[in-house]
């Protein structure tokens, strides 16, 4: 008796089924993958003090905003990330919009973190707030948690805030500095007041304005990069550490500063 068609076993080749099956892992690894990577965002927000338009440039990438008081970057990787701030101003002698490089330096981020920055009047970097991300989340605002002129995020309850011990970084304190560059000054040789500085700086932590008052009382550039070079470990904000490219009156010098710094952050 002939079988109806209909009942006609249908026998796929073994190759055929191994390629589906490749393929179906595929999709759900590329699934999974996708939902790890969505899950482990970062999100920063930087605010400036200075009420000036400005923007923020993350690992060559330039977000600018309307709004001048704060730039809000989402998407970002967990990680460390080169991180510039620069700041736009109208020079009316030139009538033109000149742009001024404030910041520059490196953030790290941790995963489902959104991390809210302040570039104060000083130009320094400062962590406001972190809050931790909650996955699979719709935002719901509560207005009466919303302070208005402040730099605080609104209440979102998908954000959990992070309590954040900063580092704590006592520099040497104003007495004892001057008296330590009295006594640099008052001596002769640009060799006999590096070894005078960098011994009495030791066992002491520095800022980069102190250390950038110092380099100022060398005569010779070479000393003045070998005492930056040599004072970096004892300072505590390494991230203005860009700064002293001012003291040096060669570009030589800022271009070697600048590739110590590379290779030392």
């Amino acid at each position: 008796m002939q079988i109806p068609v209909f009942f006609t076993p249908i026998y796929l080749p073994q190759k055929s089924f191994i390629m589906k099956s490749i393929f179906i892992y595929f999709c759900l690894a590329f699934t999974n993958l996708a939902a790890f990577s969505q899950h482990s965002i970062c999100e920063l927000e930087v605010f400036n003090d200075d009420n000036k338009r400005f923007a923020v440039v993350i690992d060559n990438h330039v977000y600018t905003s309307h709004n001048q008081n704060s730039i809000t970057v989402l998407g970002l990787q967990p990680g460390r990330h080169a991180m510039r701030v620069v700041e736009y101003a109208y020079d009316a002698n030139i009538n033109k919009t000149r742009k001024r490089l404030i910041y520059q330096g490196f953030v790290s981020l941790l995963g489902q973190t959104r991390y809210e920055y302040i570039i104060t009047l000083r130009n320094e970097l400062q962590l406001e707030d972190m809050y931790a991300l909650q996955p699979n989340c719709s935002p719901t605002f509560d207005p009466y948690f919303d302070e208005p002129n402040t730099h605080h995020t609104p209440y979102n309850h998908c954000l959990a805030p992070i309590v954040v011990a900063l580092p704590v970084c006592a520099v040497m304190n104003e007495y004892d500095f001057n008296r330590l560059m009295s006594s640099v000054e008052g001596t002769a040789f640009d060799d006999t007041r590096k070894q005078l500085f960098l011994a009495a700086v030791a066992n002491q932590r520095l800022n980069v304005a102190q250390v950038s008052i110092a380099l100022q009382a060398f005569a010779f550039e070479s000393t003045k990069l070998e005492v930056a070079k040599k004072a970096y470990a004892a300072v505590c904000d390494k991230q203005y550490y860009y700064r002293l490219a001012d003291v040096f009156a060669f570009a030589s010098s800022v271009d070697e500063l600048s590739a110590f710094l590379q290779n030392n952050n």
